[in-house]
């Protein structure tokens, strides 16, 4: 895997604190979605890092990623002329390629700081001008109030509380949801007509779309390798949504029968799309676990609709639930039964 911090000597890499990500974190969705892209990484598989720091250096790599360009495929890009980016600096390739398409600035004397910690408002500065909302921001007065500005109408503010003011450095699971806010939002060209240029916002060219080739979907899972809501169970290495088959290396098998939406790629042809991340819609989706031993009663009708009475986990209190034409799972897999 290429991590966002793949240097030893920043004070982010010293870090001794571990944060795992899990489903409670708000962040997580960002996270889940900026890893499956290949944009944004813990700093290890076990290690995300939610509170630490970024450097500029890593905030160029994240924001060269988002446009869907990597140092592995080593494009030609000329050279920044940093006196502090030293040609076997892990960023190199990435400072170089940011400085080229007017992504970032270096601080006017010749120097980058590639490994000092990024401010919120220089992060924010990187992704707008990254999206190509730069000729806007500077048609609304000066940095950093007009790229805050731009940012904020642009959704790419949202869950973020800058509780430390956008001056400070800025932690590493807001840096992922303002990336991840970012990734469905129209993207600004520039124009060329004769010796004019203008800048237009394309509607539906998203970074997701044109540089990761990627589209959200929603659907009802309804087959996985373990079970089946009906019909036949899904190959292994493969999911069922809303009766389209889709390659996946996720464990899908806990979203049998819920309503989710998710991340696919973009295919053409026969080839069957990747689903890369899914998450469930819980308003569209209640799940209750009840023990055999709490049951109190339980009837089916001739229509198989079901009417039971059952004991909350802490025993205190008697419940009931109705569920009209529900489909039984039996051992993974949907079920026809008959009353009599």
């Amino acid at each position: 895997a290429v991590y966002a911090d793949e240097t030893a000597e920043t004070a982010v890499e010293e870090a001794e604190t571990v944060t795992a990500v899990t489903e409670d974190d708000p962040y997580y969705r960002a996270v889940t979605v900026l890893k499956a892209l290949g944009i944004m990484e813990g700093k290890s598989e076990e290690d995300f890092g939610a509170d630490d720091y970024l450097t500029r250096a890593e905030v160029s790599a994240i924001a060269i990623r988002f446009l869907g360009l990597d140092a592995a495929s080593k494009t030609g890009v000329a050279d920044s002329g940093y006196s502090d980016v030293a040609d076997d600096h892990w960023a190199k390739y990435y400072i170089d390629m940011a400085s080229a398409l007017g992504i970032i600035n270096g601080n006017g004397d010749g120097t980058f700081e590639p490994d000092s910690e990024v401010t919120a408002e220089q992060a924010i500065k990187i992704m707008v001008c990254a999206m190509g909302y730069e000729p806007k921001a500077e048609t609304l007065g000066e940095y950093p109030a007009s790229y805050l500005t731009v940012a904020s109408s642009l959704g790419l503010l949202r869950g973020i509380n800058f509780t430390e003011g956008t001056a400070a450095s800025i932690p590493r699971w807001q840096i992922a949801t303002l990336v991840y806010n970012a990734l469905d939002k129209d993207l600004m060209d520039v124009m060329v007509y004769g010796e004019n240029n203008y800048s237009i916002v394309t509607e539906d060219k998203t970074a997701l779309g044109v540089y990761h080739e990627v589209e959200k979907k929603y659907g009802t899972v309804t087959a996985t390798y373990e079970g089946s809501l009906g019909g036949d169970y899904a190959d292994l290495g493969e999911i069922t949504i809303d009766g389209i088959e889709y390659t996946t290396k996720l464990n899908a098998a806990k979203y049998l029968g819920y309503y989710v939406d998710y991340y696919c790629t973009i295919t053409k042809g026969s080839e069957k799309s990747e689903v890369l991340a899914i998450f469930p819609i819980e308003d569209k989706a209640e799940r209750i676990e009840v023990d055999f031993d709490d049951v109190v009663s339980l009837s089916v009708s001739e229509e198989l609709n079901i009417d039971a009475e059952y004991y909350d986990k802490g025993g205190e209190r008697k419940k009931s639930v109705s569920l009209v034409a529900p489909v039984i799972i039996y051992n993974g897999k949907a079920e026809s039964f008959e009353t009599g």
